[in-house]
């Protein structure tokens, strides 16, 4: 979409008005909306997972090298303005590291890791990392980042084929806001757990 990957100007402007937070917030608000009204999801239908999974298909087949940040930003519908930021970036790996309670030892599963945005940051402080998601593409790209312990593997997180007891933690991250439901996604909880 126009502006997605930024408009410096219009950023700072924005931002001396908004503040970073309250700006980061209202542009993923954007661009939930922006995934929204492409997928379809703003009215309950059939398909909105077809279309949902096309939507991130289309945004990874786009990336052909490694990804940059920037390219994992837009494939995960992010602000890459906010993102390139190392000091949140940094707060977000503490952030998730602590909730799973990972460390070099650990075995974390990621359900809806699109192109590895938060593999980038998690993979390299765990033992093992597996990434699952419904788009291919955005795996594809993930492969390329060349996380020597990670693993990403096409997969429904309603019907994962993990063992019990395989992974340490598991987490989604910003998948949730994707589905036109909380019903929708409650599967998803229930297979993680």
């Amino acid at each position: 979409s126009q502006g997605f990957r930024g408009d410096p100007a219009l950023y700072r402007k924005s931002r001396a008005v908004l503040g970073r937070s309250e700006l980061a917030v209202a542009f993923h608000l954007y661009l939930r909306s922006e995934i929204y009204l492409a997928c379809g999801l703003f009215v309950m239908s059939d398909g909105w997972r077809d279309r949902l999974e096309a939507f991130f298909e289309l945004r990874a087949r786009q990336v052909s090298d490694e990804p940059t940040l920037e390219d994992l930003c837009y494939i995960a519908g992010r602000n890459p303005l906010v993102w390139s930021d190392e000091t949140l970036l940094d707060d977000l790996k503490s952030s998730i590291m602590a909730m799973l309670n990972a460390d070099q030892r650990s075995s974390i599963l990621e359900v809806g890791c699109a192109a590895g945005f938060l593999a980038r940051l998690v993979a390299p402080n765990v033992g093992k990392f597996v990434g699952v998601d419904m788009a291919e593409a955005p795996l594809t790209v993930a492969r390329r980042l060349n996380l020597k312990n990670a693993t990403f593997v096409k997969a429904d997180g309603e019907r994962l084929k993990f063992l019990d007891g395989q992974f340490d933690s598991a987490f989604c991250y910003d998948v949730f806001s994707n589905f036109p439901s909380f019903e929708a996604g409650e599967g998803i909880i229930l297979e993680m757990l």
